[in-house]
């Protein structure tokens, strides 16, 4: 971290789960810092569908659910983040992406 990586863990008190993604871009990187605390964000995908990688995909997709969409372009030649839920009893990867991640 900072970078392609996601981990899922437990919430306390709870059955729940939560996401957490340290983004490898400076500049989202700097935003998040000048707000003081993380910022809450979606995918650019729903769950089991493919990633997007077209900005206007993307727009048409999730505009009318977020506040804020970043647009840095296109990004067909990336790979989505590395996916790896530390839940127990089994640490899994769910996707395996940028980030290469053995078990």
């Amino acid at each position: 971290w900072p970078g392609a990586l996601t981990l899922i863990v437990k919430n306390k008190n709870s059955d729940k789960t939560t996401a957490f993604r340290c983004p490898g871009d400076a500049w989202l990187r700097s935003v998040i810092a000048a707000r003081g605390f993380p910022i809450y964000s979606t995918s650019v995908n729903r769950s089991g569908r493919p990633v997007l990688h077209k900005i206007s995909e993307i727009c048409e997709e999730f505009e009318k659910y977020c506040d804020l969409i970043v647009d840095s372009g296109d990004t067909e030649d990336s790979l989505p983040s590395t996916i790896v839920s530390l839940v127990q009893p089994h640490i899994k990867i769910v996707r395996q992406g940028e980030v290469k991640v053995e078990l």
